[in-house]
């Protein structure tokens, strides 16, 4: 069957490795994306592959639905994502992460949906919608991936935060820079989002604790 498509790249100054941990932190959708999503729970996960289940609201369709999704880390720099929604379609997405410097990357996303010959003039509208999700969505990540990558240069570790503030001791002169992210998945969790699943905390909220104006200099 023909395919719609629709193709989105950019480049920002965040370490591969934290763009990977973003798609992989599956706690932050309700919460940063709340304008979207609405639910979601953690069916099964490993290593490099997550099953869930979630429903959102799409752009231009005010409409409540839900979707299984499955994605994987097909290496460490190519993620592929399949959303089976609701009348049988499936959209499949491979994301493409490419180092750009030392501590840059520029994330590809392509995506591709199967649909009958007589559904072909949907293509506009397709790309104008995943269009307008893959922006939005990238617009709310960018200032937890600013507030990550800080506290990340300056110690912190997962569950354990940065040990000059538990020791109550000088924090460090400069902010390393050159530390690296590595890629280490699962990402660790607080919540019950394995189990129960978890859902948006308000329906109006700007942002859930990610305004950089709350960081020190």
């Amino acid at each position: 069957m023909p395919g719609l498509y629709s193709k989105f790249s950019e480049e920002v100054s965040f370490p591969r490795g934290l763009i990977i941990w973003n798609y992989f932190d599956h706690e932050h959708v309700v919460g940063t994306h709340f304008e979207h999503y609405h639910q979601i729970r953690i069916l099964a996960e490993e290593s490099n592959w997550c099953l869930s289940q979630r429903s959102a609201t799409l752009p231009f369709m005010p409409i409540k639905m839900w979707a299984t999704q499955f994605c994987y880390l097909k290496s460490d720099k190519w993620m592929r994502s399949f959303h089976f929604g609701p009348f049988g379609l499936l959209l499949e997405q491979d994301f493409h992460f490419e180092d750009v410097g030392s501590q840059g990357c520029r994330v590809t996303v392509e995506s591709h949906m199967n649909v009958p010959r007589i559904l072909r003039w949907l293509q506009p509208f397709f790309h104008k919608l995943m269009r307008r999700w893959f922006y939005s969505v990238w617009a709310e990540d960018t200032e937890m991936r600013e507030r990550r990558l800080k506290v990340w240069q300056l110690g912190f570790r997962d569950f354990v935060g940065l040990n000059y503030v538990n020791n109550k001791t000088a924090g460090p002169a400069r902010p390393d820079v050159d530390r690296p992210y590595p890629i280490e998945l699962p990402v660790p969790k607080i919540t019950e989002i394995a189990r129960g699943g978890v859902g948006r905390p308000f329906k109006n909220s700007r942002k859930l604790g990610y305004g950089l104006s709350e960081l020190p200099e």
